[in-house]
Protein backbone atom coordinates (compact mmCIF):
# COMPACT_ATOMS: atom_id res chain seq x y z
CA UNK A 1 0.00 0.00 0.00
CA UNK A 2 0.94 3.59 -0.76
CA UNK A 3 -0.02 6.31 1.61
CA UNK A 4 1.34 9.54 0.59
CA UNK A 5 3.28 11.91 3.35
CA UNK A 6 0.64 15.01 3.05
CA UNK A 7 -0.46 16.66 6.59
CA UNK A 8 -3.55 15.47 7.72
CA UNK A 9 -6.08 16.86 11.33
CA UNK A 10 -7.73 14.11 12.41
CA UNK A 11 -10.73 15.14 14.70
CA UNK A 12 -12.43 13.94 17.46
CA UNK A 13 -16.03 12.34 17.08
CA UNK A 14 -18.12 15.12 19.51
CA UNK A 15 -16.38 17.25 16.65
CA UNK A 16 -17.80 15.45 14.07
CA UNK A 17 -21.40 16.26 15.52
CA UNK A 18 -20.50 20.17 16.57
CA UNK A 19 -19.65 20.15 12.35
CA UNK A 20 -23.37 18.38 11.93
CA UNK A 21 -25.11 20.68 13.67
CA UNK A 22 -23.59 23.46 12.22
CA UNK A 23 -24.21 22.43 8.77
CA UNK A 24 -27.62 22.29 9.36
CA UNK A 25 -27.93 25.02 11.86
CA UNK A 26 -28.72 28.78 10.56
CA UNK A 27 -26.05 30.39 8.35
CA UNK A 28 -23.09 31.79 10.78
CA UNK A 29 -21.95 34.10 7.87
CA UNK A 30 -18.62 33.75 9.90
CA UNK A 31 -15.89 30.82 9.27
CA UNK A 32 -16.26 28.37 11.22
CA UNK A 33 -12.79 26.25 11.80
CA UNK A 34 -13.17 22.75 13.04
CA UNK A 35 -9.42 20.16 13.43
CA UNK A 36 -7.44 18.64 15.56
CA UNK A 37 -4.83 20.70 17.51
CA UNK A 38 -2.31 18.35 15.60
CA UNK A 39 -1.14 17.22 12.36
CA UNK A 40 0.22 14.16 10.94
CA UNK A 41 1.58 12.71 8.26
CA UNK A 42 -0.45 10.29 6.82
CA UNK A 43 2.37 7.78 5.99
CA UNK A 44 3.46 8.11 9.14
CA UNK A 45 -0.16 7.63 10.77
CA UNK A 46 -0.62 4.46 8.89
CA UNK A 47 2.94 3.13 9.55
CA UNK A 48 2.27 3.37 13.22
CA UNK A 49 -1.09 1.36 12.54
CA UNK A 50 0.97 -1.51 10.38
CA UNK A 51 3.84 -1.25 13.31
CA UNK A 52 0.71 -1.92 16.21
CA UNK A 53 0.66 -5.16 14.39
CA UNK A 54 -3.36 -4.85 13.88
CA UNK A 55 -2.87 -4.87 10.11
CA UNK A 56 -0.23 -7.61 8.16
CA UNK A 57 -0.02 -5.11 5.01
CA UNK A 58 3.13 -3.22 3.82
CA UNK A 59 3.26 0.09 3.66
CA UNK A 60 6.37 1.76 1.03
CA UNK A 61 7.40 4.68 0.03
Amino acid sequence: MHLAPVLIQPMAADDVVAVAEVVVGAPANAVVEVAGPEQFHLDDHGQHFVDSGRDPVRLWW
